[in-house]
């Protein structure tokens, strides 16, 4: 909606990377069981976005997921240097 206000209205969805192959097929199936009940309706939500096509979410090899750069300790310095280069080639 942000980006619609701006002038620039979303034709696709936005992408989401996830590393977590339990957390991609709890929201694209929604499946609520004994095991899961406890997880946050936040779930609910983005498998109601993946359904109307706001967001997809696709997975990603937890080596390859630059994300972690900002928020794990990355302690393998040739690790760091691989996401901060793929960083640089990220697409505008």
């Amino acid at each position: 909606m942000l980006l619609k206000e701006m002038g620039f209205p979303q034709t696709e969805p936005t992408t989401i990377y996830c590393d977590n192959d339990a957390a991609i097929i709890l929201t694209s199936t929604g499946r609520m069981t004994q095991r899961n009940k406890h997880i946050d309706i936040k779930y609910c939500i983005l498998k109601s976005l993946i359904v109307d096509g706001t967001i997809a979410i696709s997975y990603v090899k937890t080596k390859c997921n630059i994300a972690d750069i900002g928020t794990k300790a990355i302690k393998d310095y040739k690790q760091f240097h691989l996401l901060r280069d793929s960083m640089l080639h990220l697409p505008a």
